[in-house]
């Protein structure tokens, strides 16, 4: 048989094209049935209406036009220039925390020299990657410089920028002083985690609240018998709500020195409790003398007793004995 030959069909493997099936150049995605299913669906509208990033941010999945419309809001809502609500944020919060810490501990008192340290970004905008415009930066510092000189007169507090290299969208608020040499810092605000503009407002307003106004100096004195006691521990409380006011140690004289605000009358009842070592734990009802010492007598503690009172016990606000010399 000299007939024309036919080739055989080739075997089909499980990942080649069937024969029957027509070619196409689109993507899996493009060829998925578009039957009501979407593979890539958009964040809800409640969530994209949340998202208020700086102005040098760009905000995904939301329109010009949608973000035009939710700027009188946050303008109405903001103090100067407006970005953050004027609620305390969680951040805000813990800062001014550490800061009631430090007023409590005594290192932070009321003459101190405080210094507003603030890092803003300096790079020039707008530019091929980054939007908005470098004198935003330099009004919310102008500004922020300007209410800490008109409200926060009663400190001695000066604004200054920050000594560090700027971080690219920064605006960074630091609180920082001195206290017997050592340097303390606070973050009051941060751009760079928050993603919002500052509300100087609020930041003055919070700081006013927490810092530890110029109030009447008040001298202890912790004697053992006639013997001053050194490194003696006392805590004044509010005889209200046992709130902590200040602490202080004693020196080698036996001396204490504490800030506290008092009436016009110069006298203040407060609860003080005083601890050393040595020396059972006394608590006691006092009321504070601006104008002189106040003398706390301590009682030995007695011999095979090691800390089995505890500070503050009805036993032990007996045995103190209160003078004002």
């Amino acid at each position: 048989y000299t007939g024309p030959t036919t080739r055989p069909p080739r075997p089909q493997s499980a990942t080649s094209r069937p024969q029957s099936a027509p070619r196409t150049t689109k993507s899996g995605l493009e060829s998925f049935p578009s039957s009501g299913f979407n593979p890539m669906p958009s964040a809800p509208s409640a969530e994209r209406k949340n998202m208020d990033l700086g102005s040098d941010m760009i905000t995904p999945g939301v329109t010009d036009n949608a973000q035009s419309a939710q700027a009188p809001t946050r303008v109405e809502q903001s103090g100067i220039g407006g970005g953050v609500q004027p609620e305390l944020s969680a951040a805000s919060r813990t800062a001014y925390d550490k800061l009631r810490s430090c007023i409590a501990l005594g290192v932070l008192p009321a003459k101190a020299r405080l210094c507003l340290e603030v890092e803003y970004c300096t790079v020039k905008r707008p530019s091929v990657t980054l939007r908005g415009s470098s004198k935003k930066y330099v009004q919310y510092y102008t500004d922020l410089k300007k209410a800490v000189g008109q409200y926060l007169m009663e400190w001695d507090i000066e604004t200054v920028v920050a000594t560090n290299k700027p971080r690219i969208g920064a605006f960074e608020v630091t609180l920082s002083w001195l206290h017997n040499g050592y340097p303390y810092k606070v973050l009051l605000f941060s751009k760079l985690t928050s993603r919002l503009w500052p509300n100087v407002n609020s930041l003055i307003d919070g700081l006013a609240g927490v810092l530890p106004r110029f109030c009447d100096e008040i001298k202890f004195r912790v004697l053992g018998g006639e013997e001053p006691v050194s490194d003696a521990h006392i805590v004044v409380q509010d005889p209200d709500t046992d709130q902590v006011l200040r602490s202080a140690y004693t020196d080698p004289d036996g001396y204490a020195h504490v800030f506290l605000p008092l009436p016009e009358s110069a006298k203040s009842m407060c609860n003080v409790r005083v601890n050393a070592q040595g020396f059972g734990p006394e608590e006691a009802l006092m009321t504070l003398l601006a104008s002189e010492a106040n003398t706390i007598r301590l009682s030995p503690r007695p011999m095979g007793e090691f800390g089995s009172e505890e500070l503050g016990s009805p036993d032990a606000s007996k045995a103190l004995d209160v003078e004002d010399v």
